[in-house]
């Protein structure tokens, strides 16, 4: 059993309001969302402009349609070279982190960045510095979490610091918190070449990281040209059912969030895997 969920803003693509995203999410049967302020209400998105007031009016609106939020993302490249850019990000997570629970939320998450800005692939992401300059990045907010209870949500990815499971473990033992978490995101993992491994990939992520796995990610791809291609759930070469039993077993009613699946997709995506929920 999972709690089956969906971005916002793949629900509703592009800026919205909350009561429009509250009433296409419960359309589409959507329960859960994960919700990305700088996308969905990018009036709303500066870290100032983030208080408690806000969080509530927001919940109290998706509430009226029997949506929550699962997952405050709040993506920014923790290792980006212009060191102003970086303090921004943090404190604009920060100002997540303070406020998570007005929005009903107990998540807040975010991948590690890159060394080039414009997130070409570089070997210099798996040097011993990008990794402790992100996990600098990931103490200081995690010592922010603690203070408000909530959990900081890294989501590992081939092209990051944090990139597999052996820096995720190395993290984790560095940062000794229970609000530290990790969201596994399959498809984020591989490569085409590791493509047929993607479940050994999942199992091993489970078995090692077990309850820091906060949530998961569900993204369906296709290799096209060598690359891994998103695409909508259902269309691609995605093992969602293998995917959704293993979390089930370990991990039961926790959240699995679709990404890159919009319009009709998202609602057959919805009526086949939210039986499951």
């Amino acid at each position: 059993m999972i709690s089956l969920g969906a971005r916002g803003h793949d629900v509703v693509p592009g800026p919205t309001t909350p009561e429009e995203l509250g009433a296409a999410a419960e359309q589409k049967g959507i329960r859960n969302i994960q919700l990305a302020l700088g996308i969905s209400f990018p009036q709303w998105s500066s870290a100032d402009q983030i208080n408690l007031g806000l969080g509530s009016q927001i919940r109290r609106t998706l509430a009226r349609h029997g949506v929550e939020i699962a997952i405050m993302g709040c993506y920014y490249n923790m290792i980006h070279p212009d060191h102003a850019e970086r303090e921004a990000g943090t404190k604009r997570f920060e100002a997540y982190l303070r406020c998570a629970h007005s929005f009903g939320c107990g998540i807040v998450a975010s991948e590690t960045g890159s060394v080039d800005p414009s997130f070409a692939y570089t070997e210099r992401n798996f040097t011993d510095d990008a990794f402790t300059q992100a996990e600098q990045t990931i103490e200081r907010l995690v010592r922010c979490a603690e203070h408000m209870g909530v959990i900081v949500a890294i989501e590992p990815g081939v092209n990051h610091p944090i990139h597999d499971v052996e820096t995720s473990m190395r993290l984790a033992c560095l940062i000794d918190s229970d609000n530290l978490g990790f969201i596994l995101d399959p498809t984020a993992l591989i490569t085409p070449e590791l493509a047929p491994r993607q479940m050994d990939i999942v199992r091993d992520m489970l078995d090692a990281l077990g309850s820091r796995i906060v949530a998961t990610h569900l993204v369906d791809y296709r290799i096209d040209g060598g690359k891994i291609v998103r695409c909508n759930l259902g269309e691609g070469q995605l093992d969602a059912e293998g995917i959704i039993s293993a979390v089930s077993d370990r991990r039961p009613y926790s959240y699995v969030i679709t990404e890159f699946t919009t319009g009709d997709a998202l609602g057959r995506a919805v009526r086949e895997y939210g039986a499951t929920a």
